[in-house]
Formats: structure tokens, sequence, C-alpha cells
């Protein structure tokens, strides 16, 4: 069991970082890693053990430094974590990504670094769709891609996008809260 500290301006686990966790449990991984949006790296701490080679990025400077305090209370040194907004300052491509977006809509402009941690714009939708335009770029051929959202967002039309990208998906994780429902997409294409 991890030891993880929180911090006010870092983004916490919550529901959706459970679900995440758990739909994650039963996957195979090798390779080399990446997740988008570390918050307290809650995430990549419990899954960087699997891969050769684990990136974590975050666009939050107090993301990144909370992530390497919670890695350096843990004794995990296989994991690397930096500042990116998005894949601005990732380099290479990866068998896994993982994504846990800011996905609520929300029309009111962001007003502290930590309000981009749920800030999904006006549709909820903003870092989503930039995310899966850029994703393939990053993804090795054969890589999958792991990512949560919420009905508030649109599943449907993730599953259009994904579709005419020409990706194969799976609903890998559920979970009904009171307004919404929380899904995890295993995303890759068929061989």
């Amino acid at each position: 069991m991890l030891t993880i500290h929180t911090d006010p301006q870092v983004y916490g686990p919550e529901d959706d970082t459970y679900l995440l966790l758990e739909a994650l449990e039963n996957e195979e991984f090798s390779g080399e890693g990446l997740e988008i949006g570390i918050g307290t790296g809650i995430v990549a701490l419990n899954v960087c053990h699997h891969f050769t080679k684990f990136v974590g990025v975050d666009i939050n400077p107090r993301a990144v430094e909370l992530a390497e305090k919670n890695a350096h209370i843990n004794q995990v040194e296989n994991v690397q974590f930096f500042e990116s907004d998005l894949f601005s300052h990732v380099d290479g491509t990866f068998d896994t990504i993982i994504f846990n977006p800011p996905y609520v809509p929300a029309d009111e402009d962001v007003q502290m670094i930590e309000d981009l941690s749920y800030h999904g714009g006006e549709d909820g939708r903003q870092m989503i769709d930039q995310f899966l335009n850029q994703v393939q770029c990053y993804l090795k051929p054969d890589g999958k891609v792991y990512l949560l959202q919420s009905s508030l967002s649109g599943i449907e039309k993730t599953e259009s996008l994904l579709e005419g990208m020409g990706f194969s998906f799976e609903i890998i994780g559920r979970q009904k809260l009171f307004f919404e429902e929380l899904v995890v997409f295993k995303i890759y294409r068929e061989e």
C-alpha cells in the first residue's frame, strides 16, 4: 500500500482516480509508459513497476513536485516526472498512455492552475479532444491508451471520434455516481 501525500493545489485521489486504478489492475503492461496529468502521482506509482520506463507529466508544477515527493517516500525509482501541457514536452512513443483528463463542463475562466485539473471547457471536452488529436503521434503501433471520461462530457462523441480515427476500444471500468457515470476506455488498434 502506497503512502500518498496530497496538496490543496493539486488534484487529489477521487472516485475517478480509484476507478482508473481498479480498471488498470488486471491489464498487462510492458515496455514504456506515460501518464498525462499525474496529480499526486498515485496512478503512475501504482503501475510504473510493470514498465521498463515510465514517465508522468502534469501542467501544474506543484503536482510534479508532489509526485516526486510521493515517489521518494514510497522508494519508487523507475519513474520520471516533469512539467508538460499534454504532450508539449514529451518526446518519443509509448506502449501505454494513461489519461484522466479534466472533464467537468465549465464556462467560467480558469483562475488558478489547480482549476485546470477539472475545467474541461464549455462542453467538458476541451482536453479530451486535444489529447485524442495528438495521441497517435506518441503511441507505438501496437500501443494502448487508457482514458477516463464522464458522461458529462459526451461518451458517445468519444466513441465516434475513436471509430473515425481507426481505433478499436472497449469500456473496462464503469461507475455510476449521483449526477454522472464514469467510464474507462481501453483504446487500441486491431492487429
